[in-house]
């Protein structure tokens, strides 16, 4: 499997909010790095924007979903396990907006 490399020179339109706020998951041991490099993949398959970074939080938006958005959130959990109690099907296609949140902002 190829992972992307985030040059953190240009890290792409958004993402340097990301990097700006050295956000974090340490529950999960995400970095700064590996966030943007899952959102690199949704922003290739649905386009998102980076809306707000802060230490432990992301807040995205996606242009589009797919038909089915199970397998998403599924992927979504897998990446921020605190977000399975906060955001259902119905929501996530009304808003088109997800906060992964990780832990505490300062």
């Amino acid at each position: 499997m190829h992972t992307a490399v985030v040059s953190k020179a240009d890290p792409g339109p958004g993402y340097e909010l990301i990097l700006r706020a050295h956000t974090c998951a340490f529950g999960v041991n995400l970095f700064d790095e590996q966030i943007i490099d899952q959102l690199k993949k949704w922003d290739h398959d649905f386009g998102i924007t980076v809306l707000d970074a802060g230490l432990s939080s992301v807040l995205i938006r996606f242009n589009k979903l797919p038909a089915d958005v199970n397998p998403l959130l599924k992927q979504f959990y897998e990446f921020c396990p605190n977000l399975k109690a906060k955001l259902s099907a119905e929501q996530l296609c009304r808003t088109k907006t997800v906060c992964f949140s990780w832990g505490y902002e300062r």
